[in-house]
């Protein structure tokens, strides 16, 4: 399916992204990191850890407190594997993601505080040509703004990016939609009797646009509800064609763990899909257990008139990771 959502137009509602200061949801090294803008190529960059760019110092300054002390760190730290001259330092893909892994490992051994996903971003995706990874002297895709190049070798750049250009500015758009979509749809007819869904493209056009025949232009919100169903619709799908779902047909509770990110913590309610599929059970216990989940508690009323009973804990293992439990009961 085609998608009809595009970057540029999207900006040009970004006055949110600075008002509710969503920008640390995500990084890319090729737009401002406060207002997402290329601002035609014309960034500043921190002066310290030469990783984060802006448009201005104004928005440098805005951000000035959140990156400080990652800025202080991360720059020791490079300083210290890497010498002064690590920006131009040419390396194999392989060299470059192994180098990535080790300064990540270090940072977060040595680093007070749990990072935040941005930061993670900033040490994996930094800025680098695709083909050698030297860090200085690079030039930017001006289709997605997602991928970079120096001149030495720009040519096999281009032969080799054109098949990922259009993914990596969708992935670009749907990370600026994000903060913008709010899940509201209520599945309450889901499952559809005797029309069973095996496929996220039949569920999408039956269940969030409501069609009996595929829809072959994909909006952000199909790719946010693809996103949202995905977790309980694969595990029980899964759990159907290894012929396991014999095990909870006599149960009457239910206890699943999720390992993820934040994004898990904010997808716990699309969960409620699993009680529509499996009529026995009564109680269904979600565990979603990630190093950046905040602490919250609140009720929240299901579809079918349930109540969503909230718990959020920490738990204590080498790192403190937050343990989020949901507890949905007929």
């Amino acid at each position: 399916m085609n998608c009809t959502i595009d970057y540029i137009s999207i900006l040009n509602c970004y006055t949110w992204i600075i008002k509710n200061k969503n920008y640390n949801k995500f990084f890319n090294p090729n737009v401002c990191h406060v207002c997402k803008r290329r601002n035609n190529g014309i960034l500043i960059s921190c002066k310290q850890c030469q990783m984060i760019y802006y448009c201005s110092t104004t928005h440098k300054s805005m951000h000035f407190r959140h990156h400080q002390k990652f800025c202080n760190y991360v720059s020791a730290i490079i300083l210290e594997k890497q010498g002064t001259e690590w920006k131009s330092v040419r390396s194999s893909t392989l060299r470059w993601t192994e180098s990535r892994n080790e300064l990540l490992h270090v940072i977060q051994k040595r680093y007070p505080c749990d990072l935040q996903p941005y930061e993670t971003q900033m040490i994996t995706f930094a800025k680098s040509c695709r083909i050698c990874h030297r860090q200085d002297l690079l030039y930017a895709c001006e289709i997605c703004y997602s991928d970079n190049y120096c001149e030495t070798d720009m040519n096999e750049f281009h032969r080799l990016h054109k098949e990922t250009c259009e993914k990596l500015r969708l992935c670009l758009s749907l990370e600026l939609t994000r903060d913008m979509f709010t899940f509201h749809f209520v599945f309450s007819d889901f499952p559809e009797k005797g029309k069973p869904i095996d496929e996220m493209t039949k569920f999408i056009v039956r269940y969030i646009h409501n069609l009996r025949t595929s829809n072959e232009i994909w909006l952000d919100t199909d790719y946010f509800y693809s996103d949202y169903a995905s977790g309980p619709l694969t595990l029980y799908y899964g759990m159907k064609n290894a012929n396991l779902l014999d095990i909870l047909k006599h149960k009457k509770t239910c206890v699943i763990h999720v390992l993820g990110s934040y994004i898990e913590g904010e997808y716990t309610r699309a969960w409620e899909l699993l009680l529509h599929l499996l009529h026995k059970i009564k109680e269904l216990t979600i565990h979603v257990i990630a190093p950046d989940l905040k602490a919250e508690s609140g009720n929240v009323v299901l579809c079918s008139e349930l109540f969503l009973s909230k718990y959020w804990s920490t738990l204590h293992r080498e790192h403190v990771t937050h343990d989020c439990s949901i507890l949905y009961w007929l």
